[in-house]
């Protein structure tokens, strides 16, 4: 995958970003940011190899994840 993660370090670090890799139904990054609105997760960015977009069925497997994630992502 030709994807530079490493200038999220400090957004990491911060606790304000946290990076995902989804492998199904293909191979995505997924930066995931805490919303503004709240406590809760929300897609920031996702793309897949050699940064394309992802496939909509990518995309829709991660809001639905997002919609059952629990406020903290640490595991």
């Amino acid at each position: 995958m030709i994807y530079c993660v490493g200038s999220y370090g400090h957004a990491i670090a911060l606790g304000r970003l946290a990076i995902y890799h989804l492998h199904q139904p293909q191979t995505v990054t997924i930066p995931i940011a805490i919303a503004p609105q709240g406590n809760r997760w929300a897609l920031s960015e996702a793309r897949g190899v050699s940064n394309t977009i992802p496939l909509i069925t990518s995309l829709g497997a991660i809001q639905a994840w997002l919609e059952t994630a629990p406020s903290s992502l640490s595991s």
